[in-house]
């Protein structure tokens, strides 16, 4: 368990750590964000949490969902990434997401879906990739998430997977 407690004071993390988790990576990249403690879930109490993050075996994850989903109205639960048997779910407050965050923006402007190119590489950005007029998905994307894509990058987002689908998208819309 993650639990986000201040996203603008670091650390703002706190967690157990990582056990056996396919998220080693995330852990020693994030390391400088965490307090490592025996009990994240004490922090629950405190005012302000912004996120709280399970990784672990998904079916766990989704036993503990189901069980837990009468009490799970005000909770946005949003599936993260997945490796093998084993995923990362992320729990905001009701209403915050990605696709609520654009849905204001394009409120904002004046527009709609119609004229939005996106660019996603993970679960958690499926909403937004279903309702784009252009959903990119980066090479490194998992299956699940590149059938909802009009084009796939041949390169990831950690090598110029980004430059290459904004370049396809200027291209498509006759704007290079």
């Amino acid at each position: 368990i993650l639990v986000f407690y201040d996203f603008f004071r670091l650390p703002d993390i706190s967690t157990v750590g990582p056990s056996d988790s396919p998220y080693r990576e995330y852990y020693r990249h994030n390391k400088y964000r965490m307090i490592f403690e025996d009990d994240p879930l004490a922090r629950i109490s405190d005012e302000g949490i912004p996120e709280i993050a399970l990784e672990g075996k998904e079916s766990l994850i989704k036993e503990l969902l189901f069980e837990s989903n009468s009490h799970l109205d005000n909770v946005t639960v949003v599936k993260n990434d997945s490796v093998e048997e084993h995923a990362f779910y992320e729990f905001f407050g009701p209403g915050v997401g990605k696709e609520n965050g654009l849905e204001h923006i394009l409120d904002h402007l004046n527009l709609d879906w119609s004229s939005v190119a996106y660019i996603g590489d993970n679960f958690n950005d499926l909403e937004i990739l279903k309702k784009a007029e252009l959903p990119v998905v980066m090479a490194n994307g998992p299956d699940e998430v590149k059938r909802h894509a009009a084009l796939v990058t041949t390169r990831d987002n950690n090598n110029g997977g980004v430059s290459e689908a904004i370049n396809s998208i200027l291209k498509i819309r006759g704007e290079e």
